[in-house]
């Protein structure tokens, strides 16, 4: 009777690529959350904008990820995964520091998408390094982690940030969320992600045959689970 694999073995979320992932992601979001809360006080304070006018620098966010589609191939080919994922990541706490000195509309839409364009970078490394830490059998429970990862960053940082920008002011939470996500770039020397430069994107090719029928009553009982 084979052993399956160890729970902190390769093919597990606990795995240290697993954990480089998750702890990137959550350093991310719950950083970049502080623009998607104050992005509306920003809006309304700095620019004087209402809900129509609010409405166009999240258009331009929508642009600047489509627009990343455009030359992410081009990108791809001169620079490795780690350094887009490096550099997408300072360029949004970049986007989140401007954003705390932009006065004209012009200038919000820049900034905005430059944001998307950082942003959709970002989350495509994240998804594609969840999806690749961990063997095939896991993979599911390893996207499920990464997506609670992602929500409870998200709303634990919208309410914090928020929390900070009524105590010290918008600029002062702003420039503090560009800290921390300097900061979790920094952990990537302690808990590196999947090293996404070696990843074989080739057609599966034949997947081999099909698994025998079961019929409607397959057995019962524990059985071996072993990784491949």
């Amino acid at each position: 009777m084979s052993a399956g694999p160890s729970p902190q073995g390769s093919g597990s979320c606990g795995h240290a690529r697993d954990h480089g992932v998750l702890i990137h992601t959550a350093a991310f979001i719950f950083s970049g959350s502080a623009l998607w809360a104050l992005i509306p006080i920003i809006a309304r304070q700095q620019l004087d904008l209402e809900s129509v006018g609010y409405g166009t620098p999240l258009a331009f966010f929508g642009m600047g990820t489509i627009g990343w589609t455009g030359v992410r191939e081009r990108v791809e080919e001169r620079l490795s995964p780690e350094a887009i994922v490096s550099g997408a990541t300072a360029l949004f706490t970049v986007v989140m520091v401007t954003l705390t000195l932009v006065r004209s509309l012009g200038a919000l839409h820049l900034t905005m998408a430059v944001g998307g364009v950082a942003w959709i970078a970002l989350l495509t490394g994240f998804n594609v390094a969840t999806q690749t830490a961990g063997r095939g059998w896991v993979r599911a429970r390893g996207l499920a982690t990464f997506q609670t990862v992602f929500m409870l960053a998200m709303g634990a940082g919208g309410a914090i940030w928020g929390a900070v920008a009524e105590q010290w002011g918008v600029r002062a939470a702003m420039l503090a969320a560009a800290a921390g996500m300097l900061g979790g770039l920094a952990t990537r020397w302690r808990w590196p992600m999947t090293d996404l430069s070696r990843l074989d994107l080739s057609l599966a090719g034949d997947p081999g045959p099909e698994p025998a029928d079961l019929g409607d009553d397959p057995p019962t009982g524990l059985a071996p689970v072993s990784g491949t």
